[in-house]
Protein backbone atom coordinates (compact mmCIF):
# COMPACT_ATOMS: atom_id res chain seq x y z
CA UNK A 1 0.00 0.00 0.00
CA UNK A 2 1.48 3.37 -0.99
CA UNK A 3 0.17 6.75 0.09
CA UNK A 4 1.40 10.04 -1.40
CA UNK A 5 0.64 13.10 0.70
CA UNK A 6 0.73 16.35 -1.29
CA UNK A 7 0.62 19.59 0.70
CA UNK A 8 -0.16 22.83 -1.05
CA UNK A 9 -0.72 25.69 1.38
CA UNK A 10 -0.83 26.90 4.96
CA UNK A 11 -3.96 27.46 7.16
CA UNK A 12 -4.36 27.80 10.82
CA UNK A 13 -1.12 24.38 21.05
CA UNK A 14 2.03 21.19 23.79
CA UNK A 15 5.08 21.11 26.04
CA UNK A 16 8.49 22.59 26.52
CA UNK A 17 9.56 22.02 22.95
CA UNK A 18 9.40 25.21 20.90
CA UNK A 19 8.95 23.34 17.61
CA UNK A 20 6.21 21.11 19.02
CA UNK A 21 4.42 24.19 20.32
CA UNK A 22 4.60 25.78 16.89
CA UNK A 23 3.29 22.58 15.35
CA UNK A 24 0.26 22.69 17.64
CA UNK A 25 -0.31 26.40 17.09
CA UNK A 26 -0.10 26.41 13.29
CA UNK A 27 -1.24 22.87 12.52
CA UNK A 28 -2.29 22.65 8.86
CA UNK A 29 -2.06 18.98 7.83
CA UNK A 30 -1.71 15.41 9.00
CA UNK A 31 -3.01 11.87 8.82
CA UNK A 32 -4.29 9.12 11.13
CA UNK A 33 -3.44 5.43 10.72
CA UNK A 34 -5.17 2.71 12.74
CA UNK A 35 -4.00 -0.88 12.32
CA UNK A 36 -6.85 -3.08 13.46
CA UNK A 37 -6.41 -5.98 15.87
CA UNK A 38 -4.22 -8.87 14.61
CA UNK A 39 -3.61 -7.29 11.18
CA UNK A 40 -0.20 -7.24 9.50
CA UNK A 41 0.22 -4.20 7.23
CA UNK A 42 2.94 -2.46 5.20
CA UNK A 43 2.58 1.22 4.27
CA UNK A 44 4.83 3.59 2.36
CA UNK A 45 4.28 7.36 2.62
CA UNK A 46 6.00 9.99 0.48
CA UNK A 47 5.85 13.40 2.16
CA UNK A 48 5.93 15.96 -0.66
CA UNK A 49 5.70 19.75 -0.49
CA UNK A 50 4.65 21.13 -3.86
CA UNK A 51 5.19 24.90 -3.49
CA UNK A 52 8.06 27.14 -2.43
CA UNK A 53 8.13 29.34 0.68
CA UNK A 54 5.79 27.12 2.66
CA UNK A 55 6.03 25.78 6.19
CA UNK A 56 4.18 22.53 6.75
CA UNK A 57 2.95 21.93 10.29
CA UNK A 58 1.87 18.30 10.25
CA UNK A 59 0.62 16.08 13.11
CA UNK A 60 0.18 12.37 12.50
CA UNK A 61 -1.47 9.78 14.74
CA UNK A 62 -0.48 6.12 14.41
CA UNK A 63 -2.24 3.45 16.47
CA UNK A 64 -1.45 -0.25 16.43
CA UNK A 65 -4.19 -2.26 18.07
CA UNK A 66 -3.59 -5.45 20.06
CA UNK A 67 -1.66 -8.14 18.19
CA UNK A 68 -1.15 -6.02 15.07
CA UNK A 69 2.03 -5.38 13.11
CA UNK A 70 2.95 -2.42 10.90
CA UNK A 71 5.93 -1.82 8.63
CA UNK A 72 5.89 1.92 7.93
CA UNK A 73 8.28 3.62 5.49
CA UNK A 74 8.27 7.42 5.41
CA UNK A 75 10.24 9.27 2.75
CA UNK A 76 11.12 12.98 2.83
CA UNK A 77 12.62 13.99 -0.53
CA UNK A 78 11.77 17.63 -1.10
CA UNK A 79 13.87 19.70 -3.48
CA UNK A 80 12.23 23.10 -3.01
CA UNK A 81 12.59 26.10 -0.71
CA UNK A 82 10.29 25.19 2.21
CA UNK A 83 10.21 23.80 5.75
CA UNK A 84 8.48 20.81 7.32
CA UNK A 85 7.61 20.54 11.01
CA UNK A 86 6.34 17.00 11.63
CA UNK A 87 4.98 15.49 14.85
CA UNK A 88 4.23 11.75 15.03
CA UNK A 89 2.19 10.49 17.99
CA UNK A 90 2.42 6.70 18.16
CA UNK A 91 0.47 4.29 20.40
CA UNK A 92 1.19 0.57 20.54
CA UNK A 93 -1.35 -1.61 22.28
CA UNK A 94 -0.53 -5.01 23.83
CA UNK A 95 1.52 -7.44 21.73
CA UNK A 96 1.73 -5.08 18.76
CA UNK A 97 4.80 -4.10 16.75
CA UNK A 98 5.75 -1.12 14.62
CA UNK A 99 8.84 -1.07 12.41
CA UNK A 100 9.24 2.57 11.43
CA UNK A 101 11.73 3.66 8.74
CA UNK A 102 12.42 7.35 8.14
CA UNK A 103 14.37 8.20 4.97
CA UNK A 104 15.40 11.86 4.82
CA UNK A 105 16.90 13.27 1.63
CA UNK A 106 15.89 16.90 1.25
CA UNK A 107 17.81 19.54 -0.69
CA UNK A 108 19.89 22.28 0.99
CA UNK A 109 17.04 24.81 1.00
CA UNK A 110 14.48 22.51 2.64
CA UNK A 111 14.53 22.23 6.46
CA UNK A 112 13.03 19.25 8.28
CA UNK A 113 12.00 19.22 11.94
CA UNK A 114 10.66 15.82 12.96
CA UNK A 115 9.54 14.78 16.44
CA UNK A 116 8.00 11.50 17.54
CA UNK A 117 6.35 10.37 20.78
CA UNK A 118 5.73 6.64 21.13
CA UNK A 119 4.11 4.74 24.01
CA UNK A 120 4.37 0.97 24.35
CA UNK A 121 2.01 -1.27 26.30
CA UNK A 122 2.64 -4.86 27.46
CA UNK A 123 4.72 -7.03 25.11
CA UNK A 124 4.74 -4.37 22.38
CA UNK A 125 7.79 -3.27 20.35
CA UNK A 126 8.63 -0.03 18.59
CA UNK A 127 11.60 -0.13 16.20
CA UNK A 128 12.66 3.12 14.55
CA UNK A 129 15.45 3.56 12.03
CA UNK A 130 16.38 6.99 10.68
CA UNK A 131 18.54 7.47 7.59
CA UNK A 132 19.47 11.12 7.08
CA UNK A 133 21.03 11.96 3.71
CA UNK A 134 19.58 15.49 3.59
CA UNK A 135 21.60 18.45 2.43
CA UNK A 136 19.32 20.81 4.38
CA UNK A 137 19.02 21.18 8.15
CA UNK A 138 17.40 18.24 9.95
CA UNK A 139 16.32 17.91 13.58
CA UNK A 140 15.43 14.39 14.76
CA UNK A 141 13.96 14.32 18.29
CA UNK A 142 12.41 10.99 19.28
CA UNK A 143 10.84 10.07 22.61
CA UNK A 144 9.54 6.71 23.78
CA UNK A 145 7.71 5.56 26.94
CA UNK A 146 7.65 1.93 28.05
CA UNK A 147 4.53 1.99 30.16
CA UNK A 148 3.80 -1.72 30.70
CA UNK A 149 5.90 -4.85 31.29
CA UNK A 150 7.98 -6.57 28.59
CA UNK A 151 7.71 -3.67 26.17
CA UNK A 152 10.69 -2.65 24.03
CA UNK A 153 11.92 0.28 21.99
CA UNK A 154 14.84 0.48 19.59
CA UNK A 155 15.80 3.94 18.31
CA UNK A 156 18.57 3.95 15.71
CA UNK A 157 19.85 6.59 13.33
CA UNK A 158 22.59 7.19 10.78
CA UNK A 159 23.37 10.59 9.29
CA UNK A 160 25.61 11.51 6.38
CA UNK A 161 26.65 15.18 6.41
CA UNK A 162 28.79 17.34 4.14
CA UNK A 163 29.38 20.97 3.15
CA UNK A 164 28.02 23.32 5.85
CA UNK A 165 25.13 21.11 6.84
CA UNK A 166 23.90 20.71 10.44
CA UNK A 167 21.93 17.94 12.13
CA UNK A 168 20.58 17.90 15.70
CA UNK A 169 19.53 14.55 17.15
CA UNK A 170 17.95 13.44 20.43
CA UNK A 171 16.51 10.20 21.77
CA UNK A 172 14.85 9.88 25.18
CA UNK A 173 13.43 6.67 26.64
CA UNK A 174 11.39 6.44 29.84
CA UNK A 175 11.21 3.05 31.56
CA UNK A 176 8.00 3.10 33.60
CA UNK A 177 7.44 -0.64 34.12
CA UNK A 178 9.39 -3.82 34.92
CA UNK A 179 11.23 -6.08 32.46
CA UNK A 180 11.49 -3.56 29.62
CA UNK A 181 14.32 -3.05 27.14
CA UNK A 182 15.60 -0.04 25.22
CA UNK A 183 18.31 0.54 22.65
CA UNK A 184 19.52 3.95 21.43
CA UNK A 185 22.25 3.91 18.77
CA UNK A 186 23.21 6.81 16.47
CA UNK A 187 26.12 6.93 14.03
CA UNK A 188 27.31 9.80 11.87
CA UNK A 189 29.73 10.50 9.04
CA UNK A 190 30.68 14.18 8.78
CA UNK A 191 32.67 15.86 6.04
CA UNK A 192 33.73 19.43 5.17
CA UNK A 193 32.35 21.95 7.73
CA UNK A 194 29.32 19.96 8.78
CA UNK A 195 28.17 19.82 12.41
CA UNK A 196 26.02 17.46 14.46
CA UNK A 197 24.80 16.88 18.00
CA UNK A 198 23.33 13.81 19.63
CA UNK A 199 21.75 13.73 23.09
CA UNK A 200 20.58 10.33 24.38
CA UNK A 201 18.79 9.83 27.68
CA UNK A 202 17.53 6.78 29.54
CA UNK A 203 15.24 7.40 32.50
CA UNK A 204 14.51 4.41 34.74
CA UNK A 205 11.67 4.89 37.22
CA UNK A 206 11.95 3.31 40.68
CA UNK A 207 9.27 0.74 39.79
CA UNK A 208 11.08 -0.28 36.58
CA UNK A 209 13.14 -3.17 37.99
CA UNK A 210 14.95 -5.57 35.65
CA UNK A 211 15.38 -2.82 33.08
CA UNK A 212 17.86 -3.27 30.23
CA UNK A 213 19.02 -0.05 28.56
CA UNK A 214 21.81 0.61 26.08
CA UNK A 215 23.09 3.80 24.48
CA UNK A 216 25.82 4.20 21.86
CA UNK A 217 27.05 7.10 19.76
CA UNK A 218 29.75 6.84 17.10
CA UNK A 219 31.04 9.39 14.64
CA UNK A 220 33.65 9.61 11.89
CA UNK A 221 35.06 13.05 11.08
CA UNK A 222 36.38 13.14 7.53
CA UNK A 223 37.54 16.75 7.87
CA UNK A 224 39.37 18.77 10.53
CA UNK A 225 36.61 21.36 10.21
CA UNK A 226 33.73 18.95 10.97
CA UNK A 227 32.42 18.64 14.53
CA UNK A 228 30.17 16.21 16.41
CA UNK A 229 29.06 16.68 20.03
CA UNK A 230 27.55 13.72 21.86
CA UNK A 231 26.08 13.58 25.37
CA UNK A 232 24.67 10.31 26.77
CA UNK A 233 22.73 10.39 30.06
CA UNK A 234 21.46 7.72 32.42
CA UNK A 235 18.98 8.56 35.18
CA UNK A 236 18.40 5.41 37.22
CA UNK A 237 16.08 5.23 40.23
CA UNK A 238 15.76 1.42 40.37
CA UNK A 239 18.40 -0.95 41.78
CA UNK A 240 18.03 -4.07 39.61
CA UNK A 241 19.01 -2.86 36.14
CA UNK A 242 21.49 -3.40 33.31
CA UNK A 243 22.26 -0.05 31.69
CA UNK A 244 25.29 1.18 29.80
CA UNK A 245 26.37 3.88 27.39
CA UNK A 246 29.31 4.67 25.14
CA UNK A 247 30.49 7.37 22.79
CA UNK A 248 33.32 7.31 20.24
CA UNK A 249 34.02 10.19 17.87
CA UNK A 250 37.14 10.88 15.87
CA UNK A 251 38.89 10.91 12.49
CA UNK A 252 39.06 7.86 10.30
CA UNK A 253 41.64 5.27 11.38
CA UNK A 254 44.89 6.18 9.62
CA UNK A 255 46.43 2.77 10.38
CA UNK A 256 43.55 1.09 8.58
CA UNK A 257 43.96 3.52 5.67
CA UNK A 258 47.69 2.72 5.54
CA UNK A 259 47.01 -1.02 5.59
CA UNK A 260 44.53 -0.84 2.72
CA UNK A 261 46.80 1.42 0.68
CA UNK A 262 49.66 -1.04 1.19
CA UNK A 263 47.39 -3.56 -0.57
CA UNK A 264 47.18 -1.34 -3.64
CA UNK A 265 44.10 0.78 -2.91
CA UNK A 266 43.91 4.52 -3.36
CA UNK A 267 43.24 6.65 -0.28
CA UNK A 268 39.75 7.52 -1.51
CA UNK A 269 38.85 3.87 -2.15
CA UNK A 270 40.21 2.88 1.29
CA UNK A 271 38.20 5.64 2.96
CA UNK A 272 35.00 4.52 1.26
CA UNK A 273 35.52 0.91 2.34
CA UNK A 274 36.05 1.96 5.96
CA UNK A 275 32.93 4.14 5.92
CA UNK A 276 30.89 1.26 4.51
CA UNK A 277 32.19 -1.12 7.19
CA UNK A 278 31.43 1.49 9.89
CA UNK A 279 27.70 1.28 9.13
CA UNK A 280 27.60 -2.26 7.76
CA UNK A 281 25.86 -3.72 10.83
CA UNK A 282 22.97 -1.28 10.51
CA UNK A 283 22.63 -1.75 6.76
CA UNK A 284 22.84 -5.55 6.87
CA UNK A 285 20.03 -5.65 9.44
CA UNK A 286 17.54 -4.26 6.91
CA UNK A 287 15.37 -7.22 5.92
CA UNK A 288 13.22 -5.29 3.47
CA UNK A 289 14.72 -5.55 -0.04
CA UNK A 290 13.07 -2.36 -1.25
CA UNK A 291 14.39 -0.41 1.75
CA UNK A 292 17.87 -1.89 1.38
CA UNK A 293 18.06 -0.91 -2.28
CA UNK A 294 16.97 2.67 -1.57
CA UNK A 295 19.55 3.13 1.21
CA UNK A 296 22.37 1.55 -0.80
CA UNK A 297 21.76 3.92 -3.74
CA UNK A 298 21.85 6.96 -1.47
CA UNK A 299 25.00 5.71 0.23
CA UNK A 300 26.75 5.26 -3.12
CA UNK A 301 25.79 8.83 -4.04
CA UNK A 302 27.20 10.18 -0.76
CA UNK A 303 30.43 8.19 -1.09
CA UNK A 304 30.91 9.43 -4.67
CA UNK A 305 31.48 12.93 -3.25
CA UNK A 306 34.01 11.85 -0.61
CA UNK A 307 37.50 12.98 -1.58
Amino acid sequence: MKIIMIFQKIIQLKKNDHFVNLNSLFLNSGFKIIIKKNNNIKIKISNIVTDDDLTIFQKNNIICEEGSSLNLIEEYENKNNASSNILNVIKLEKQSQLNHFLIQDNSSNHNLIITSHSSCKKNSTYNQKVYNFSEGYVRNFHYSELIETNSETDLQGIFFLKDNNTSNNKTFVKHLAEDCKSNQVYKGILNDRSKATYFSNTHVDQVAQKTEGYQLSKGILLSDNASYFSKPELKIYADDVKCSHGSTIGPIDENAIFYLRSRGMSKIAATKILISSFINEELSSIDDNQMSEIIQKKLVRYLSKVK
